[in-house]
């Protein structure tokens, strides 16, 4: 079955199958930024920078016709490192919503943890328990969204997102640049045949 054949199955499923109904939690994919959604050629943080990549809007898509939460969940250690402010986190975090939302998409709440523990900002090097392979981001939405933490995958392109997502009682797979769409239809099709 080629990639096309496969994610029209999907699509065909969810729709005799979601969205949920009432207060039971929910599923929801905790996908890394760097190297998962955008493109990152090393600390990457100007808005004009910002490219997505192959596959994201249609992953995306897919996730939310599903009926699944979806979270960015992203270390940015260039704060602590000294490569850019806060502000400039908050700033592309402003440009990939709008970016996604030119397609018709937006993710559900975006994280991010500023700290390293070799940095050079005082105020931000420090180990922290938000930042991953820690599931501290991964926890603290799960609180807030009533997320299924069984049904629930986190997404990235680092060990480190598999780590967390084990840490916090969920399924991590590892995303190769530009393949989202293909892993979010697999895992989207193996979730629907067990439930």
């Amino acid at each position: 079955m080629n990639s096309c054949d496969f994610t029209s199955e999907v699509v065909n499923q969810l729709a005799s199958r979601w969205p949920p109904t009432g207060s039971t939690p929910k599923p929801a994919c905790f996908l890394d930024r760097d190297n998962t959604l955008v493109r990152d050629d090393g600390y990457v943080h100007r808005p004009e920078d910002l490219e997505l990549l192959p596959g994201v809007v249609d992953g995306l898509r897919l996730l939310r016709n599903a009926g699944w939460l979806i979270f960015v969940v992203t270390n940015q250690a260039g704060v602590a490192k000294g490569h850019f402010e806060i502000s400039a986190v908050d700033a592309f975090h402003s440009a990939l919503k709008t970016k996604l939302a030119e397609s018709g998409l937006g993710v559900d709440e975006i994280r991010f943890c500023p700290h390293h523990p070799k940095g050079i900002i005082p105020e931000f090097t420090r180990e922290c328990e938000a930042r991953k392979p820690r599931p501290g981001m991964l926890d603290a939405l799960v609180k807030k969204w009533n997320v299924d933490r069984t049904r629930s995958y986190v997404l990235g392109d680092q060990l480190s997102d598999v780590s967390a997502a084990e840490s916090a009682g969920m399924r991590g797979l590892l995303v190769s640049s530009g393949g989202l769409k293909d892993s979010v239809a697999k895992f989207l099709l193996s979730d629907m045949n067990h439930n």
